[in-house]
């Protein structure tokens, strides 16, 4: 009854809403033994003192009854969700309602401590398939001492409450791999074609780009091809950019790719590969345990409460039991400050101690470890001239709060290198500093080996809220060559690009030293943000310094946001390139609607003299945000060569795919374009169609539920074959999918408009959704004697004995899933009945300019 009333009333029925308006007080009651045994006063109901007498209410004097069956429910445990799963409610002890009962895979998905109950309980949930042991379910209090469940059938969240001291001590947002969804059999392919027509000077050009990036899933391994083909007036080009299987190791929390890739970069620079590489994956960890954060440890006296706060803001708090205590699954913020611990008693009294905290990206946590291993060849998509085999481990492990070895070896045919360093986490920032050595065994190299020192260093320096991000340093000697930069160089030699390997035209420019820094700086409340990026290099191999750097202001004054920005670029040739910007964007005509309109403009200036002037008004529009615009101009200021420059651009963000189309024009020129892009799954359904699939997606399933939107993504609803794509999931971690029902025909009926599902990288992951096709009516009946029928009273059809709904207010009775004719029993009472024969009319539209559903009038006449 709750759900159908409850979908009703989202399609803005005014007697759907008085009926449910009429139960919810039942509605807010629960069923169970939390709930007290209630009466309802009869008075307060429409009709004579005789009408009301009738009234049957008593099924609801504890809550809305749970009858006996398998119900889809939310589970909880201490208040935090766990998945969505069926339950089996059995009849309880009073007769009067049903409880859940559940089965040894339940149990096991709750994270118990086996260790602290009763083992015969441990063995029944433990067992084999053996269907013939008994009992087949249980009540979670008879398996787990002071436990117990909770049913609210309103929001059908099943509520189970267990003591901490059986439950495995695990990060609050841990996810069992048992839940991880390797996902279904299906082909899938993303593409995006572009295509480009100019006209300069009369010279026509049209170009032509598609990349193609495709793919297949079966038995939890994940096949993929990238490639791309460009055309123009004067060549085709086709390229593979690379071939690769990949699947999980979950013991290893790992994952095995096969096939062409590239490596990490982690420890050694990154290199093309085709092979075979084992890597760990952070991210099969939760949330709470990505990254570095050191382990917090201390005592409590009592029953204390422990609050860490970083830089103000509170990051946990949590009650421990006497003793010393352990927390483990921090999130700090960005690169933070220290962290302050503040321990209070149960009687008031606290303390407080400070653990320190600096991150670089080298820092794991104590005992966590990070390991990478490869083996093949190297390979490169366009030079396959020179290809050693090659093999490399390397990782990184947390030997503790505050220090993280790494190193590793590589070494291939013509190559040896091994690695060494460490990270620290100081009280003056994250510190990390590691060497590399190694041998070029080419018979053609002047110089055979050298060695490469780096040291990076990140902080936050709290007093100035200066974040510096990343600032490194590295030296390499004469001799030493990168395992990428050989590869190369020797393909470019081979291709006769290079008589001598050492010699300044080498492929590769080999770096003696590089300097690169980000800072962010906070001037505090209303005064803005200033950020600097910078990059210094220099090579062995030929002469000159590059450099390159960024200064840039942001700031917001009443809404209008504004930057200043100035880049210089000095390459080795002595050729400087400075660039000055200004810029604001004002945003306008605010509304509720969702749509957003801007009006930007910028000028800028460069080392060639040019200034030039841009104003554009942007923004996006339609019901869900699916449109977006852009017109622009641009205006040299002042030179030989001004002239205006007019831009207008647009895009749609549809169900199927994405549209963008451009034109541009000037002086002596004209430019278009047109771009389409989307994703394509084939499945055992048929073929849908959708935006851009990311690397792990779900198929919507829903049928029957045509133009019901999926809230995920932009312009997203369920096609005409009942399905849909979700193109962005997070892997290992929930991932709520929903549909939002306004728009569905009255016969069409969501059972649940939200899906849980917890996927694996690279995943296809179905979410089905139960969808009812059935006829909704409204049946206005009296009594034999022109009174109206009891309030309450359940409704049957007749045909099949199966619940149709309840009499509403005044006799009114909102049904579903019935014939256009037929007959409905009304329950008067335990023994009486009375049947109605109807004919639904058909829909007419209501003065609202709705479609009102079918109606009907009649008599419910006593059965004899």
């Amino acid at each position: 009854m709750n759900l159908s009333i409850s979908a009703c009333v989202k399609r803005k029925r005014w007697i759907c809403a008085a009926v449910w308006i009429a139960f919810s007080p039942l509605a807010l009651s629960d069923t169970g033994a939390l709930v007290a045994d209630v009466q309802f006063d009869k008075n307060m109901l429409w009709g004579s003192e005789k009408d009301r007498s009738q009234v049957d209410l008593s099924r609801f004097s504890r809550g809305n009854p749970v009858f006996p069956g398998v119900y889809a429910v939310q589970l909880y445990i201490n208040n935090v969700f766990i998945r969505e799963l069926n339950v089996m409610f059995v009849s309880n002890e009073s007769g009067r309602d049903a409880t859940p009962c559940l089965s040894p895979d339940k149990f096991i998905l709750m994270g118990l401590n086996e260790e602290k109950l009763d083992a015969a309980q441990v063995a029944w949930m433990n067992r084999a398939s053996d269907k013939t042991v008994a009992p087949q379910c249980q009540a979670i209090s008879a398996v787990v001492p002071s436990s117990s469940a909770h049913y609210d059938s309103s929001d059908q969240r099943l509520d189970v409450s267990i003591a901490q001291a059986y439950l495995l001590d695990r990060p609050k947002d841990y996810v069992d791999p048992a839940l991880w969804d390797s996902g279904i059999t299906a082909a899938r392919i993303n593409y995006a074609l572009d295509a480009f027509e100019s006209s300069n000077l009369g010279h026509q050009e049209t170009q032509g780009f598609a990349q193609l990036d495709t793919g297949f899933n079966i038995g939890g391994w994940r096949f993929r091809q990238l490639s791309s083909l460009s055309r123009s007036n004067h060549e085709q080009v086709y390229q593979r950019q690379r071939s690769y299987a990949q699947t999980d190791i979950t013991p290893l929390l790992s994952t095995l790719t096969l096939g062409e890739n590239y490596t990490d970069g982690q420890v050694f620079d990154a290199f093309g590969l085709r092979g075979a590489l084992l890597s760990t994956d952070d991210r099969m960890l939760p949330a709470s345990q990505r990254g570095y954060a050191p382990v917090v440890r201390g005592t409590a006296n009592s029953n204390a409460t422990v609050t860490i706060t970083q830089g103000g803001i509170a990051l946990y708090q949590r009650t421990v039991a006497p003793g010393p205590f352990e927390i483990k699954d921090l999130e700090p913020i960005g690169y933070g400050t220290d962290l302050t611990v503040t321990v209070r008693e149960a009687d008031g009294s606290s303390r407080t101690f400070t653990v320190p905290y600096a991150s670089s990206a080298q820092l794991l946590r104590p005992h966590q470890l990070r390991y990478y291993a490869d083996i093949g060849q190297a390979w490169t998509p366009a030079q396959n001239r020179y290809t050693p085999t090659v093999a490399q481990i390397s990782g990184l492990y947390g030997l503790s709060n505050a220090l993280t070895a790494y190193g590793g070896v590589l070494s291939s045919d013509d190559y040896r290198s091994v690695a060494i360093g460490n990270a620290i986490s100081t009280p003056i920032g994250g510190v990390a500093a590691d060497v590399t050595y190694a041998q070029n065994l080419l018979d053609n190299v002047s110089a055979t080996n050298g060695t490469s020192a780096r040291l990076i260093y990140s902080t936050f320096i709290n007093p100035t809220k200066t974040n510096i991000t990343v600032s490194s340093y590295r030296y390499s000697t004469r001799g030493f060559w990168s395992f990428n930069d050989m590869v190369q160089t020797e393909n470019a030699r081979l291709g006769g690009n290079s008589p001598v390997f050492g010699s300044r035209f080498s492929f590769n420019d080999r770096q003696k030293s590089r300097f690169n820094i980000n800072l962010n700086q906070n001037l505090g409340a209303g005064w803005g943000n200033i950020y600097l990026t910078g990059e210094r290099r220099d090579f062995w191999n030929r002469p000159g310094t590059d450099t390159i750097y960024q200064l840039s202001y942001s700031n917001a004054f009443k809404g209008i946001n504004y930057s200043l920005v100035a880049d210089r670029s000095l390459n080795a040739n002595g050729t400087r390139d400075n660039q000055v910007y200004v810029s604001f964007t004002l945003p306008l005509f605010p509304s509720d609607s969702g749509s957003r309109h801007y009006l930007s403009g910028r000028a800028w200036h460069d080392s060639t003299g040019s200034n030039q002037a841009q104003s554009s008004l942007s923004g996006v529009v339609g019901e869900h945000q699916q449109y977006s615009y852009d017109v622009s101009t641009t205006q040299s200021l002042g030179g030989a060569d001004a002239q205006n420059i007019y831009g207008v651009n647009g895009g749609y963000q549809g169900s199927a795919g994405n549209v963008t189309a451009g034109a541009t024009t000037g002086k002596d020129f004209t430019q278009a374009n047109l771009g389409v892009a989307g994703g394509v799954l084939v499945h055992s359904g048929g073929v849908t169609f959708g935006q851009t699939l990311g690397e792990t997606v779900a198929l919507v399933e829903a049928d029957h539920a045509t133009g019901a939107r999926v809230t995920n993504s932009v312009g997203n609803t369920i096609d005409r074959h009942g399905y849909a794509l979700v193109p962005y999931l997070s892997p290992y971690t929930r991932n709520d999918i929903e549909l939002d029902p306004n728009g569905l025909s009255e016969d069409i009926q969501l059972e649940s408009s939200t899906a849980d599902t917890v996927p694996r990288a690279g995943a296809i992951v179905k979410a089905h959704f139960e969808t009812s096709k059935e006829n909704a009516a409204l049946i206005n009946a009296k009594m034999l004697d022109g009174s109206p029928l009891p309030f309450g009273a359940p409704v049957q059809e007749a045909q099949s004995a199966s619940n149709a709904g309840f009499v509403g207010q005044g006799g009114h009775i909102y049904v579903r899933g019935i014939a256009n004719k037929g007959v409905l029993w009304v329950n008067l009472s335990a023994t009486q009945k009375c049947a109605i024969a109807y004919q639904l009319s058909s829909p007419a539209p209501s003065s609202g300019g709705l479609t009102s559903m079918p109606q009907a009038t009649g008599v419910c006449k006593p059965i004899e």
